[in-house]
Formats: structure tokens, sequence, C-alpha cells
């Protein structure tokens, strides 16, 4: 159960910190906006959009799969793989507590992708 609940803590923690940096993000591309001559205007704000979207929607997908580990935690069903219902490897956890997939599955997703 120890597992477990650090597990929790460390995603909460995660989720948490993501969630402070997009005011932050806001803020910085306000400030580079301001910072740059006005002749360049229209390609500065679409630079800082395109910046800031990339960056939001990784974000983003990473609170989502934040979510859906806390989901896993609390149907208690966290650890196992998704994909061939195998245990996940503890290593593996603390490294990416969010992750869905045993090692080799997603070694297997990867290669596929290739």
């Amino acid at each position: 159960m120890r597992g477990l609940d650090k597990a929790k803590q460390m995603l909460v923690a995660r989720r948490r910190t993501l969630e402070k940096r997009l005011p932050e993000q806001l803020i910085e591309a306000r400030d580079a906006r301001e910072a740059q001559p006005a002749v360049e205007d229209e390609s500065v704000d679409r630079e800082i959009v395109d910046r800031l979207s990339a960056l939001t929607a990784a974000e983003q997908h990473e609170v989502q799969e934040i979510d859906a580990a806390l989901f896993r935690i609390e149907n208690h069903t966290y650890g196992q793989c998704e994909r061939c219902g195998s245990a996940i490897g503890r290593g593996r956890l603390q490294a990416l507590p969010e992750t869905r997939f045993c090692i080799e599955c997603s070694d297997q997703a990867r290669k596929g992708r290739s």
C-alpha cells in the first residue's frame, strides 16, 4: 500500500506543478511580446502562440495521463499493463508513475511506430 500512496503523491504533485506552469507561460509570452519591436508584431505573435500551444498541448496530455493513472489507483488496476495485463515493473513505475504499459509492450508499440 505504501507504494501506491507514494505513486499517488508523486502524480498529484506533478499535476499541481503542471497546473501552475500555464499562467507562468502566459506571462512569459506576454513579456516576450512586449519586448519585440512593433514592426514584427504579427510574426512574433504567431511564434509565441505556436510555442505556447505546443507546450500546453504536451502538458495537457501529461495531465490526462496523470489523471488516468490516479483513476487506475482508485480502481485497483494501477501497475497492471493495459495491453497484456502483466505487472509493470516497480522501477518503471517509479520512473514513469503515469505509465500504462509494461516495458515489453511499450517497446513493441515504439517499434510498430517506427
